[in-house]
């Protein structure tokens, strides 16, 4: 069964991660990892969230090369 909410359909819905800290130290050794689960997972955007000047710095470059997908 295929569920509609408007012109939505719950088969072409888009998910948004609005705080992911993909640059924290915690995913250091499987950021690619990381990266793709969540696409596998059907995530379409990232907003990437950080805390540290030298993680902004990554996350502005990592951001860059795929601008449709990440934002810092």
């Amino acid at each position: 069964m295929k569920y509609s909410a408007g012109s939505a359909s719950v088969s072409n819905m888009q998910y948004v991660d609005t705080h992911a800290h993909l640059f924290d130290e915690a995913f250091h050794d499987d950021f690619h990892d990381v990266v793709r689960r969540a696409e596998n997972a059907g995530i379409t955007k990232t907003l990437i969230i950080t805390l540290k000047h030298e993680e902004t710095m990554q996350a502005i470059a990592f951001a860059g090369k795929d601008p449709e997908h990440y934002q810092v």
